[in-house]
């Protein structure tokens, strides 16, 4: 008996996930039905194949969160989706031509969330070069206003010459930044702590990594 409560919790659903889902679902299905009323001049088998296909992958990845009994939050995942919806919406609207590659750019995404969450991963080896992610991040926040790898595309200068294409470093500098204030936040949350208690000492010997002295100074 106790062993079936004790599981109760952990097979229990991501219903919040899913009622969210549900809501992003209707707004693809509403934008895309939108646009392809506007669009009276050609159907494409992409308009409806896109959006298909962009929804089975959102429930795909509720169902493997579900199975493996996942307990993060349940709100990130239909944001992203949102987002990602909007963005083909957008796409389907102004470059049509691109709405494949778009959605294939969403399949490469979600299989790196499930990898994320299933892989076993050590990330206090990533804390301890926290600077150097740091300035990593912005030598390429920086790097496409450079002479040599700068490159201008389409008027703006956001473009990094890599071999004999170009890549945009802007999602690179994202996860960087995201592994540095993760780790530093971590670091010295002791000072934060102190700090937002009022207390000077506690926070200068916090900040140190020493105890307070100040009570055994006075007991003396």
């Amino acid at each position: 008996m106790i062993h079936a409560q004790a599981a109760v919790p952990l097979g229990r659903g991501r219903f919040t996930e899913l009622s969210l889902l549900i809501w992003v679902a209707t707004l693809a299905i509403t934008g895309f039905v939108a646009v392809l009323a506007t669009e009276t001049s050609s159907f494409r088998p992409t308009a409806v194949v896109v959006p298909a296909v962009f929804l089975a992958l959102m429930l795909s990845l509720h169902v493997f969160l579900v199975g493996i009994r996942f307990r993060g939050d349940q709100i990130l995942l239909p944001i992203a989706a949102g987002l990602t919806a909007i963005g083909l919406v957008l796409v389907q609207r102004l470059a049509s031509d691109l709405l494949l590659q778009q959605l294939s750019w969403s399949i490469i995404a979600a299989g790196a969330f499930a990898a994320t969450i299933v892989v076993p991963r050590d990330l206090t080896a990533l804390a301890r070069f926290k600077w150097t992610w740091a300035l990593l991040g912005l030598l390429l926040l920086i790097a496409p206003l450079l002479p040599v790898i700068g490159r201008e595309i389409n008027g703006a200068r956001i473009w990094i010459k890599v071999g004999p294409g170009s890549i945009e470093p802007w999602e690179a500098v994202k996860i960087l930044l995201v592994i540095f204030f993760a780790a530093y936040l971590e670091e010295y949350r002791a000072v934060r702590r102190c700090c937002s208690s009022g207390s000077f000492s506690q926070c200068f010997f916090a900040r140190r990594g020493r105890p307070s002295t100040r009570s055994s100074d006075s007991g003396s």
